[in-house]
């Protein structure tokens, strides 16, 4: 099992290094780590705003990755800002079902997949039209431990979109809430699969013979990065919130290849840069690696290792070691990563 060791690091090298650039990521928000298959939605909220100060959840539960999501009463449960632990209506019902951790394969590897019921993405279960759908958002919340007022936390999410149609309208946004609503919040724009469209050699939409619907591009994703201070304890812990559409989220499929949450980041927030990863063809994406006949391969600030291996700061501190098929997050910054009798320099941007 992968450990962190950045704790000890900030003893060797002094408090400014513990803080700067601390991960506050929950391992169960790492979805390239994680088992396929329906991804646990703890809580169920009535309500647009999700307000936990009498106590849910315990700080122990926001740091393994507590994840609530929420709907207006009339769907999601007949009391405002009720709170159920299983899906409390058709809605709900339709929310478990299609939040699922799906396997891309190669370069991309596993991913949050959050499907509408008609989506005809063949991510997740099949489309459903009778399937209850409305207006609903995420809320996944940031470690506590280790969050200090006043400090800088930045958001990164790594994502992609698929729509049943050839379609500019927006499918979510974001925004950073604190854990008692007790100030405002940063809002990142609404996001579109329009980016996500392949072209044909006109520069135009391209579209599949067959289906006649646009083409996705499975090796395009989209980096989005926004920071946020928190002014006292009380809001800890952030939640990332994500709105999704009623009408356009229906069809559509947000594929999340990454999420993370540092405090005290380096550098000026990351908006709207594209990556690309080569999709595989299912199965083990290690395998579909291995030709290459590296013991690891870096995509992004995630390795992914072939053999065993461990993960060292230019100074020679380990910050992290792995199993074979595991994947390590990285922050920015300079590292040896040693795997097998190989040993390289890797340098995350």
């Amino acid at each position: 099992m992968k450990k962190y060791y950045l704790l000890t690091a900030a003893m060797l090298l002094g408090i400014g290094a513990y803080a700067q650039g601390l991960d506050l990521t929950p391992d169960r928000f790492k979805f390239a780590n994680q088992e396929e298959g329906e991804f646990l939605i703890d809580r169920y909220h009535a309500g647009a705003n999700v307000d936990l100060s009498h106590g849910l959840p315990t700080t122990e539960g926001a740091d393994a990755g507590f994840l609530i999501v929420a709907g207006g009463p009339p769907m999601m449960g007949g009391t405002a800002n009720a709170i159920y632990d299983t899906p409390p209506s058709p809605l709900g019902e339709t929310l478990k079902k299609y939040t699922n951790i799906v396997d891309l394969g190669g370069e991309v590897g596993k991913v949050l997949a959050i499907k509408g019921p008609t989506s005809t993405s063949e991510y997740g279960p099949e489309a459903d039209s009778e399937a209850a759908y409305g207006w609903n958002n995420y809320n996944f919340y940031v470690k506590a431990s280790g969050c200090e007022p006043l400090q800088p936390i930045r958001a990164r999410l790594v994502y992609s979109i698929i729509s049943n149609e050839e379609s500019y309208d927006a499918v979510f946004k974001m925004s950073l809430k604190t854990f008692t609503n007790n100030q405002g919040d940063d809002q990142a724009g609404w996001f579109s699969p329009d980016f996500f469209y392949a072209l044909d050699e006109f520069g135009e939409v391209a579209y599949d013979d067959e289906t006649g619907l646009p083409v996705y591009d499975g090796s395009k994703w989209c980096v989005y990065e926004f920071d946020y201070e928190v002014s006292e304890a009380a809001g800890f812990p952030l939640r990332l919130k994500m709105d999704v559409d009623g009408t356009y989220g229906k069809s559509a499929c947000i594929l999340i290849k990454e999420l993370t949450f540092t405090m005290n980041p380096e550098g000026e927030p990351i908006q709207g840069e594209f990556l690309t990863f080569e999709p595989g063809t299912g199965g083990s994406s290690v395998n579909d690696l291995m030709s290459d006949e590296k013991a690891y391969r870096l995509a992004g600030n995630q390795v992914t290792f072939f053999e065993a291996g461990d993960v060292y700061s230019i100074s020679g501190v380990q910050v992290a070691d792995a199993v074979a098929g595991e994947t390590v997050t990285l922050e920015r910054g300079i590292y040896v990563v040693k795997a097998g009798d190989k040993a390289e320099k890797l340098i995350v941007k």
